[in-house]
C-alpha cells in the first residue's frame, strides 16, 4: 500500500473479512490515521439477518490503556491497540468487534480479538472431496485461524500426502487423448513411491491447461511447499505456507471435481437426448 494511495490510513477489508488472528499483516500507517480515516465498508455474515451483509464503522477508538502515538514520524506506538466496532447495515443491531494491535516492528498489525469468533467451516464441496480427511482439514483451519502456523502446516501437509493418490488418479480422465499414455506411464511410477513430493514431481508437468492458471503449476507449488520441510520453518513462515498449501489444494480439488461433474452431466444429458431421439 502506497502513502499516495487514496485509501492510505485505512485497514483493507480483507483484514477483517478473512484474515486469521495473530497473523502479521503488512501495514505501516499510524494509529491516528486509522482513527481519522476509519476502515472501509466490509462484507460479513450477520447471524441476526441470516445472510451476508454490509458492515459500516460507527466507532473506531484507541485503547487508552496503552501509550498513544506521539513520535515525530507519526508512527504507531509500541503496543497500541485499536478498537473497531462494525454495525450491520441490514438489521442495524448486530455488531462485529475487533481489536487491532500495532506491532512493535512498525510495519505490521494483527487481530488480537474478534467477535463473533471466526467461522471454521470448509466449503461443502471441499469437505465432500476430502472424505475421511475433512476432520483433519477443520483442525488445520482452526490452527490457522488462531495463528498456530506449525500446527496448520502439519495438518495440511498430512492431508496433501493422504489425498495425492486419489487426486492424481482423478486427473487422468481430464487430459486430452494424446497425453493419456504419457500421463498413465508417469502415474504408474508414482505407485512405486510413498513420498508425496516424489509423486508430484513425476506428474506435475503433465497437468491439463485448465489446471495451470496464468501459466502457474499448482502441483509444482505444492511440491515446493512440501519440500521446504516441516522442521526447518519458523511459526510465522509455517502460517504463511499453510495458507498457500490450503489455497492450492482447494483450487485443485474444486477444479478437478467441477470438471468431472461437468463431464458426467454432459454424458448423462447426451444419453437422454439420444434415448429420446430413438423413441421418436
Amino acid at each position: 500500500m502506497s502513502k499516495n494511495d487514496q485509501n492510505a490510513g485505512r485497514i483493507p477489508p480483507e483484514f477483517f473479512e478473512e484474515f486469521p488472528l495473530y497473523k502479521p499483516f503488512p501495514f505501516w500507517e499510524s494509529v491516528q490515521e486509522c482513527v481519522q480515516n476509519v476502515v472501509p465498508t466490509i462484507r460479513l455474515e450477520c447471524p441476526r439477518c441470516g445472510s451476508e451483509q454490509t458492515f459500516s464503522t460507527p466507532e473506531v477508538t484507541m485503547d487508552l490503556s496503552v501509550p498513544q502515538p506521539t513520535n515525530a514520524r507519526n508512527r504507531p506506538t509500541d503496543g497500541a491497540v485499536l478498537k473497531v466496532d462494525l454495525q450491520c447495515a441490514g438489521c442495524g443491531r448486530f455488531r462485529y468487534r475487533a481489536l487491532v494491535h500495532f506491532r512493535e516492528d512498525g510495519k505490521t498489525i494483527e487481530k488480537v480479538g474478534q467477535y463473533p469468533k471466526p467461522t471454521i467451516r470448509p466449503a461443502k464441496e471441499i469437505e465432500k472431496a476430502l472424505g475421511a480427511y475433512s476432520d483433519r482439514y477443520r483442525k488445520g483451519l482452526i490452527s490457522e485461524s488462531q495463528g498456530f502456523g506449525i500446527g496448520a502446516f502439519a495438518y495440511y501437509r498430512r492431508i496433501v500426502e493422504g489425498v495425492i493418490d486419489e487426486l492424481l488418479d482423478s486427473l487422468t480422465e481430464l487430459l486430452p487423448d494424446e497425453r493419456q499414455e504419457e500421463y498413465r506411464a508417469a502415474l504408474a511410477k508414482t505407485k512405486q513411491s510413498r513420498v508425496a513430493q516424489e509423486k508430484i514431481d513425476l506428474v506435475k508437468d503433465l497437468l491439463p491447461d485448465n489446471l495451470r492458471p496464468n501459466g502457474m503449476n499448482p502441483l509444482g507449488i505444492l511440491h515446493h511447499a512440501l519440500s521446504e520441510g516441516l522442521h526447518s520453518l519458523q511459526d510465522d513462515k509455517c502460517l504463511e505456507m499453510a495458507s498457500q498449501i490450503r489455497s492450492v489444494l482447494e483450487y485443485l480439488l474444486t477444479q478437478v471435481i467441477g470438471a468431472k461433474q461437468a463431464k458426467r452431466h454432459f454424458t448423462e444429458s447426451m444419453k437422454k437426448l439420444l434415448e429420446k431421439k430413438g423413441e421418436s
